[in-house]
């Protein structure tokens, strides 16, 4: 668990770095989001 004080940034940036490793945001709320592999 990585904390931080802006969840959308934080989601661009996680978004940019996990992707290309075949990881996607799978569930998000007010507090967290959090990823998993792609099923394909």
């Amino acid at each position: 668990m990585v904390g931080g004080s802006d969840l959308s940034r934080s989601a661009e940036f996680y978004d940019a770095i996990l992707t290309p490793l075949g990881l996607r945001e799978v569930e998000r709320t007010g507090n967290y989001f959090g990823y998993a592999a792609n099923p394909d």
